[in-house]
């Protein structure tokens, strides 16, 4: 006799009947154990072999997530901590150890000048949907510089109307900075200035930039 139950371990047991008169019988079900089942087959692999470089992504919460000491350098920040990078005081990546060999990518345009937060303005985390980096194995659309490619794609549900994000920061020293950013996006057009500025005991260091591209989303 085979007394199954979900939930409970199947029990076997057998069963002799030796005249009509009739025979209770208790039989208790223990509970079935945890069971893990591990399918092994060689149809996909940990190694895309039609992928002749590693891409390393970062998702938009990566991006949330980061936190940076200094104003405007979460997306480089976050390039730093893959493996291949190599970063400098004033916000300059070198990937493989290379001098000034990296390509920016934004929403599939080549940025081709010097994109560092000391030389331009920087990419505000808010508008960050992902970002994506290489250091060998490019496609031919990033065929400018060849040290390493980070591509940056922006966030594509942007309400409409005006958006502003300061961010300040205090340390030792009378140390002080911040960045203010707004933005108006309208229909398919986007329009955002930006400006940063540190102060401390030793020296007065301020930065203003403004932007105002017209983005078709």
């Amino acid at each position: 006799m085979v007394i199954s139950c979900r939930g409970f371990a199947t029990t076997d047991r057998l069963v002799e009947i030796r005249s009509e008169v009739p025979v209770n019988l208790s039989i208790k079900l223990a509970v079935a154990s945890v069971a893990t089942t591990v399918e092994v087959n060689d149809t996909a692999t940990l190694i895309n072999p039609y992928e002749a470089s590693t891409i390393y992504s970062d998702g938009q919460r990566s991006v949330s997530e980061q936190l940076s000491t200094v104003p405007g350098r979460t997306v480089t920040d976050l390039v730093n901590a893959e493996p291949g990078w190599l970063y400098e005081t004033n916000g300059i990546l070198h990937p493989r150890g290379s001098e000034y060999d990296v390509q920016f990518v934004r929403d599939g345009v080549p940025l081709t000048e010097n994109r560092s937060p000391s030389f331009s303005a920087p990419s505000e985390d808010g508008d960050v949907e992902s970002v994506q980096t290489r250091t060998s194995g490019y496609p031919a659309e990033y065929g400018r510089k060849l040290g390493g490619v980070v591509e940056v794609t922006s966030k594509t549900d942007t309400p409409s109307g005006l958006h502003g994000q300061a961010v300040f920061n205090g340390g030792s020293f009378a140390t002080a900075t911040g960045d203010l950013g707004l933005s108006y996006v309208s229909g398919a057009s986007d329009f955002s200035g930006n400006i940063s500025g540190g102060l401390t005991d030793r020296y007065l260091d301020s930065r203003c930039s403004t932007i105002s591209p017209i983005t078709a989303r």
